[in-house]
């Protein structure tokens, strides 16, 4: 089930895990898009998903909200979201959390770079991936894309600090030709 309402500034910092003024400071930054009463109260807006049921033997709950897309400039826009996930099993429990934007810049109709960065509690990761794309005719198109996880558990014995899981750089070009 999904709904989209307008929330207090309590409420929204509640749902976020941040303090009211974070929120403020925020909304006064631009960062977060902001409605406004007749009474000049902030009210924000965004997008609550709810998950109940059944999970193997157990259940699972999970609450996502998103802000949805926020346009910074004309060209440039980010995606906020996060996820708390409670699974209840007959012999163990546990909750995970997520955090995320993606990030869209658009150089031209036919040229874009995009971002998507994630935090996973589940697994203590920090994700990137960093794409670009350009059409540089119609039906052919040349990518850049940049994949990187790191593993941010500061009490893992087997390493120091950040520690590398994966990484990746991928070019790739296609040409369409016509017959």
């Amino acid at each position: 089930m999904a709904s989209t309402k307008l929330l207090t500034v309590g409420r929204a910092a509640a749902y976020l895990g941040v303090s009211a003024a974070t929120l403020r400071t925020w909304s006064n930054r631009g960062l977060v898009p902001v409605y406004r009463t007749p009474g000049q109260q902030r009210r924000f807006s965004g997008n609550i998903g709810a998950q109940l049921g059944e999970y193997y033997n157990g259940t699972i709950k999970a609450l996502t909200f998103s802000q949805g897309r926020y346009a910074i400039l004309k060209q440039f826009s980010v995606e906020p979201r996060m996820s708390i996930t409670r699974v209840d099993l007959p012999d163990s429990s546990f909750t995970t959390k997520q955090v995320g934007a993606r990030t869209d810049y658009g150089f031209s109709p036919r040229m874009f770079a995009s971002a998507l960065l994630q935090y996973s509690s589940a697994d203590q990761t920090f994700s990137s991936n960093v794409r670009f794309r350009w059409e540089y005719r119609p039906g052919s198109e040349f990518f850049v894309v940049w994949t990187d996880e790191q593993d941010t558990n500061p009490l893992d014995p087997r390493r120091g600090n950040i520690a590398l899981r994966n990484r990746a750089f991928v070019v790739k070009m296609t040409r369409l030709f016509r017959f």
